[in-house]
């Protein structure tokens, strides 16, 4: 850790590299280098948004499995307590809540509303996975001459962060939080004979 004006400051952190392929070149210009610093300021703003917005999903996901134990139960002490003992203190991983979802889902008539949510979910746990635990790799582009960015997957595979990949993922955590609400939705209404 450094001291600036007596106060502790850590180092920047390390969340991004620039790779450079074999017979390819960047010249390191001052705009090149302004665009890469603006990029990566932004790419941890993003960062931050996933995990947040991956966490909202996680809240959502926690009340529903909530509900699928309580149904019909107004106590919401009862509710809380379940809710506190499962999710809060044990510590569960999103990827956990949504393999214990599709085996309890299994059993419920409402079976294919939880199919596309459960691949949702999984898709929502590889973007947090990749955002929270992976580095941003930037390219270089030969012909806009600019440096582009790229998440490596754990398998090696690379996939540019673009419009189309963001897109998608915008898409992604709102369908995605509209069926989680919309399910619950369905196991609180009451049914009216």
């Amino acid at each position: 850790m450094n001291r600036t004006n007596n106060k502790p400051t850590l180092p920047p952190p390390w969340d991004s590299s620039i790779t450079i392929e074999p017979g390819v070149s960047v010249y390191m210009d001052k705009d090149i280098a302004n665009d890469y610093g603006k990029q990566k300021k932004a790419l941890r703003e993003i960062r931050g948004n996933v995990l947040a917005h991956t966490i909202e999903i996680e809240f959502s996901l926690d009340r529903l499995v909530t509900e699928l134990f309580y149904p019909n139960v107004n106590n919401e002490q009862v509710k809380t307590t379940f809710n506190s003992i499962v999710f809060k203190q044990s510590r569960l991983s999103l990827s956990k809540k949504t393999e214990f979802l599709k085996h309890i889902s299994k059993n419920l008539p409402e079976e294919s509303d939880f199919k596309e949510l459960i691949k949702n979910l999984n898709a929502i746990s590889q973007a947090r996975n990749d955002f929270a635990h992976n580095i941003i790799d930037f390219r270089p582009d030969t012909e806009t001459k600019k440096l582009l960015p790229f998440v490596i997957h754990p398998d090696g595979q690379k996939e540019a962060l673009d419009n189309a990949y963001f897109n998608k993922l915008n898409y992604l955590y709102s369908s995605t939080s509209t069926q989680i609400e919309a399910i619950i939705k369905k196991l609180t209404t009451p049914e009216i004979k």
